[in-house]
């Protein structure tokens, strides 16, 4: 592994987390069995694919924690929370980036004109599944007493 100051980082290979040494192609390689083109996304898809990676084995990790089990590791624990600390301010930045969702349907005409609310037409049963199941009791007590 090269010192600090020999690797030349990339804007989006830095990591605003306040942990300045955090890599994650450092970092994340012996945690999570990713390959290195994996650990280079730094895309949105990406990084919530790695976050997503990174919360199931803290919750593997903190599993083996509570029953005690020996191959419990402290030391990856803590990385583990580390790396998802820093991850997750980096989709929190890069979900700053994304067009907001309504404005994303107002794009497309899927948003509702201001002031419009659909409701159920009239003499229709709101509880659609419920209804279902009322019809089907209806129907067995009507057979049986019909029996």
């Amino acid at each position: 592994m090269a010192p600090l100051f020999f690797r030349n980082p990339s804007r989006l290979s830095l990591c605003p987390s306040g942990n300045p040494t955090y890599s994650r192609s450092e970092r994340l390689a012996g945690l999570i069995g990713l390959w290195p083109h994996e650990l280079e996304d730094y895309s949105h898809p990406g990084t919530s694919r790695i976050v997503a990676l990174l919360r199931k084995a803290l919750r593997a990790e903190r599993n083996r924690g509570k029953s005690g089990h020996w191959a419990y590791d402290l030391n990856r624990h803590q990385a583990l929370s580390t790396a998802l600390k820093a991850e997750r301010t980096r989709l929190t930045i890069l979900e700053r980036g994304l067009p907001s969702r309504k404005a994303a349907c107002a794009d497309q005409g899927l948003a509702r004109p201001a002031g419009t609310l659909r409701l159920p037409e009239a003499g229709r049963d709101v509880r659609r599944s419920g209804s279902a199941i009322a019809r089907n009791r209806a129907q067995r007590s009507a057979d049986q007493s019909n029996v």
